[in-house]
């Protein structure tokens, strides 16, 4: 590998006149920097970022992990469009991204000691098991984190938080379905997170603003990205008593299930049961019927993110906890009961 001394040797300047030439220096006359750059053109000289960073503390990096399940990872849509944005606005600013691999943690590595050891600036954490102790060592720790979706009041004041408004979305989505005429509607949702209590909330809220009665049953304990489950609650579902005439589905992932399994069992989507996602995926517009679902704004939230991640090295203070807004994609597979 070509040495900084290599191109001091070869163009007959010391180090250090090296060193500022390619800083671009005033203290460097033109024609000597001119002489020092073709240097580094002939010899393919590359300037080692990280040494340059501990002399002057500029260069920042941060880091990226996911503890969604190994199916999924970055590889889900809705992750990898928020990571992309992510990258793209940290880019924009000069500043590099290393991606973590969930196998440190699943192998016992000690995380925290692990980004102390890269330099990390902070770490970008994408959602998935927010038990985990080592993501919970992370958070508490005196590395900053931006957190999709996993807000908790009791978390270390290093911990900052992006989400969709999920409360309002999910408000939205079932005012839709009740304007629609359903009275019988069936909500399957996640585990018991932060988001997951949000959108309660909001279904809930929606419910009791029409006038309508909410009843426990109205609930299904299901899972995120996990479309194993998803022939066993619908048919527990269909065995209810009052079978409802709409069901939504933690997300789109688990909503594309349902719609299999109802075809297996001979139901028609929207004409004997409606079924709605949330997410966004953009091929739920490409099924049949085209699939109701909530879009969340993976733009903004990955730009939110690395935005919060610079202002922390800026010495800004941001708000622990960003809302971003949602919209309801009306597709048709929520029909209209007259």
């Amino acid at each position: 590998m070509v040495t900084i001394k290599d191109v001091a040797r070869e163009s007959g300047f010391s180090v250090s006149t090296v060193s500022r030439a390619l800083a671009d220096s005033d203290l460097i006359p033109k024609h000597s920097k001119t002489k020092i750059k073709s240097v580094v053109e002939k010899l393919g000289y590359i300037p080692n970022l990280t040494a340059k960073s501990l002399k002057n503390n500029k260069f920042y990096n941060f880091g990226v992990i996911t503890f969604a399940g190994e199916e999924l990872g970055f590889s889900h849509n809705l992750f990898s469009g928020i990571l992309n944005n992510f990258i793209n606005e940290i880019g924009k600013n000069k500043f590099d991204v290393t991606v973590l691999s969930k196998h440190l943690v699943d192998s016992g590595e000690d995380l925290v000691a692990y980004c102390k050891s890269r330099n990390l600036n902070g770490v970008f954490m994408l959602s998935g098991d927010f038990s985990n102790k080592e993501m919970k060592k992370l958070q508490s720790s005196d590395i900053p984190t931006v957190v999709v979706d996993g807000f908790k009041n009791d978390e270390s004041d290093n911990s900052y938080y992006v989400s969709s408004n999920n409360r309002e979305v999910m408000k939205k989505l079932t005012s839709l379905a009740i304007q629609k005429g359903h009275k019988k509607i069936v909500y399957v949702h996640g585990e018991d997170i932060y988001v997951t209590r949000e959108r309660i909330a909001g279904f809930k809220e929606a419910i009791e603003s029409a006038g309508m009665d909410f009843n426990p049953d109205m609930l299904v304990a299901g899972h995120y990205y996990d479309m194993s489950y998803v022939s066993d609650v619908i048919d527990g579902i269909l065995t209810k008593e009052v079978v409802p005439t709409c069901i939504f589905m933690p997300d789109d992932f688990c909503a594309i299930k349902a719609y299999d399994v109802l075809h297996e069992r001979g139901i028609r989507i929207p004409e004997d049961i409606s079924i709605a996602g949330f997410d966004g995926l953009e091929y739920v517009k490409h099924i049949y019927p085209k699939m109701a679902t909530v879009i969340q704004n993976v733009a903004e939230l990955g730009k939110t993110c690395a935005k919060i991640m610079i202002s922390l090295i800026n010495g800004e203070e941001p708000q622990h906890l960003t809302l971003i807004g949602a919209d309801i994609y009306n597709g048709e597979s929520i029909r209209t009961i007259k």
